[in-house]
């Protein structure tokens, strides 16, 4: 089940993070703080969502959205509990879903989505499922020098290129 993400179902999630996502979010931020990432998340603009089990709906497994820092250019994320990969047939189409409706819109010419290297299952997810492509690598990008990785996806007709 997908609906709107409250506070309360990102802070479920936040405290529930599965590994590779707890190392790709807090590695973009100041410090490991839980609270302050989901302030961050509720003062993003644009839209947000929960997937949360129909059998266990105050259980979030996954949150995620997308938001604009500046016209035309949106930023996709998500993450999630362990649990993530129960639902990623749900969430997947739900992430299509969005993109394909922004996209329509008119409001984007870019969608970008920003991972930690080590992150190679979101990078698969990324790429096989919701048509993003690798850009650029970000050196030394994180908090103690983390690689990251940029992905982006056009509209379709856009040009884009493989990095």
């Amino acid at each position: 089940m997908i609906r709107d993400a409250t506070a309360i179902d990102i802070a479920y999630v936040v405290e529930h993070l599965r590994d590779d996502d707890r190392i790709e979010l807090f590695g973009l931020m100041p410090s490991d703080d839980g609270d302050e990432l989901v302030r961050l998340a509720l003062a993003w603009n644009g839209r947000r969502w929960v997937c949360a089990s129909d059998d266990a709906p105050h259980m979030p497994v996954a949150v995620g959205g997308v938001s604009s820092p500046r016209a035309g250019v949106w930023v996709a994320w998500a993450f999630g509990t362990d649990q993530f990969a129960r639902h990623a047939r749900e969430i997947t189409e739900h992430c299509r879903g969005v993109v394909e409706q922004l996209e329509a819109s008119g409001a984007v010419h870019r969608l970008e989505a920003v991972s930690w290297a080590g992150h190679t299952s979101a990078h698969r997810w990324l790429r096989r499922h919701l048509g993003f492509v690798q850009e650029a690598t970000l050196r030394r990008y994180g908090r103690t020098g983390e690689d990251y990785i940029i992905f982006t996806r056009s509209p379709a007709g856009a040009p884009q290129q493989e990095g």
